[in-house]
C-alpha cells in the first residue's frame, strides 16, 4: 500500500478534552468552594453535545456559535452535580475551556516525526479554528501551517 497523506481529526486525537475540561472545572469549582467528580461533570457536559446538536438540526434551537451551545449544555448539566452556585462569570470562563484544550503528551513528537517524513499531513475538525486547535499548535506551532 502506498500512503501519500496522513489526515486526522484534531478533537480527541491531538487534544485531551476530558482531563483539560475536568481540570478547568475543578479549578473554578474549588475556587468557589464546591466539590464534585470533575471528570464526571466534564463527561456529562460532553454527552449533551449530540442531543443538543440534534435539537439545532431539528429546528428546535437556532443555529449559533458553538460557545452558545456549550453554555446551554453547561447550564443543563451543573444542577445535576450540585453546582448551581457557579456564577455567570465562572460559567463563561468554563465555556472557553473548550478553546484551551491541552495536547496529548506525544503530539509534539508525533508532529515532528510527520514533518520530517514525506507524507502530506492535514487535520480535520468540526469546530471553529480557535476551539481545540490551539493545543496542538502550542505543542508544535511551526507545524500548524507551512
Amino acid at each position: 500500500m502506498n500512503v501519500d497523506a496522513a489526515v486526522f481529526d484534531v478533537f480527541g486525537t491531538l487534544t485531551d478534552w476530558r482531563s483539560s475540561v475536568a481540570a478547568e472545572l475543578a479549578e473554578v469549582g474549588e475556587r468557589a468552594g464546591l466539590h464534585a467528580d470533575w471528570t464526571a461533570v466534564a463527561e456529562s457536559w460532553r454527552r449533551r453535545y449530540r442531543p443538543t446538536l440534534g435539537r439545532v438540526v431539528a429546528g428546535d434551537l437556532p443555529w449559533g456559535p458553538l460557545d452558545a451551545l456549550h453554555r446551554l449544555m453547561l447550564d443543563e448539566v451543573l444542577p445535576a452535580h450540585g453546582l448551581d452556585a457557579l456564577t455567570d462569570a465562572d460559567r463563561e470562563h468554563l465555556v472557553r475551556a473548550w478553546h484551551r484544550l491541552r495536547a496529548w503528551p506525544d503530539v509534539s513528537e508525533g508532529l515532528e516525526r510527520l514533518h520530517r517524513s514525506r507524507l502530506l499531513t492535514a487535520t480535520l475538525f468540526q469546530r471553529r479554528a480557535e476551539c481545540g486547535l490551539q493545543a496542538p499548535v502550542r505543542a508544535r506551532s511551526e507545524h500548524a501551517f507551512p
